[in-house]
């Protein structure tokens, strides 16, 4: 069921939420509480929560008719689906994301982003500075820096070598990409393939401001730590599906990257499981990239 605004916006700011009733409320204030001089809708993709997060949406929906777009799924589709269901409907020139746990920190997020888009036609896409927020049962609350995103532009090997992008900052040109791409492939996540094709069409810009919180809670997909195994195969799958999705143009930087993945994985397991183990996964990165492999194990022994 899909609920309509009524304007035509500039910006489609895209969120997808599921089962996140402690944190929802909070993301859409901070959506709202923009200072910009354009219109914007925000369109929410409610994936049949089990909590109170659909009451919350319809709430917000009922407050703000004219500037929520709610699609209400009747059965859970799951994250990518939708992904792509939000995607569908945005009318913006431009989109933004944000997920339904994380929220925007920076009142002029939006105006500072589609000017400098404006103002630089040849990027299609930017992204800025995050905190990350977490309050696990085991550390208790913690905010730092997410990553350190630089004033300039970052390239497809950048993002795939070293995960840079706070997804809930990006902000990038709407109909250069059709998001039906994501159904021909098994990708676990959305955003490092996106932002890889819109590469394909233009620039990708950091930026240094601050202007997001990404959350780390004990639900989060990013926070599971019960299956470490599985969440790996499904990291694993998901940069083999983009580096057919892509025809190979990132191949080795892919294979570089599992490489490491792997040699990391190793190091955990021979210290945490067994060395029979480790060794299994050592092949791995062996395998994906012998050089890289070595080096690191050359500079694991010399520290």
């Amino acid at each position: 069921m899909i609920m309509e605004t009524i304007h035509k916006p500039i910006v489609s700011v895209c969120l997808i939420t599921y089962n996140h009733e402690q944190f929802l409320e909070r993301c859409i204030n901070s959506i709202l509480s923009q200072e910009v001089e354009f219109e914007y809708e925000i369109i929410i993709g409610e994936d049949c929560s089990k909590d109170g997060t659909r009451a919350i949406c319809e709430k917000y929906y009922r407050l703000h008719p004219n500037k929520i777009k709610l699609i209400l799924h009747e059965t859970n589709v799951g994250l990518i689906e939708n992904y792509i269901s939000i995607m569908q409907e945005a009318r913006g020139e431009y989109i933004a994301v944000c997920s339904g746990d994380d929220y925007w920190c920076d009142s002029l997020k939006l105006n500072k982003q589609i000017s400098f888009l404006n103002s630089n036609q040849d990027y299609v896409m930017c992204f800025t500075n995050a905190y990350e927020e977490s309050n696990f049962s085991w550390q208790g609350y913690r905010k730092e820096l997410f990553t350190n995103v630089e004033d300039r532009e970052y390239t497809g090997h950048d993002i795939i070598l070293k995960w840079i992008i706070p997804a809930s900052s990006v902000v990038f040109k709407n109909h250069l990409i059709d998001f039906s791409f994501l159904r021909r492939r098994t990708f676990y996540a959305e955003d490092l393939v996106q932002y890889l094709k819109l590469n394909e069409h233009g620039k990708l810009r950091g930026m240094s401001d601050i202007t997001t919180t990404y959350t780390r809670h004990e639900n989060a997909i990013t926070s599971n730590i019960i299956s470490r195994e599985k969440t790996l195969k499904k990291y694993v799958v998901n940069l083999l599906s983009i580096d057919v999705e892509l025809n190979y143009k990132y191949r080795q930087i892919i294979k570089k990257d599992l490489s490491i993945v792997y040699y990391n994985e190793a190091k955990y397991m021979f210290k945490h499981v067994s060395c029979f183990t480790a060794l299994t996964y050592f092949a791995r990165a062996f395998w994906y990239n012998p050089i890289c492999t070595i080096n690191l194990l050359y500079k694991s022994v010399i520290d």
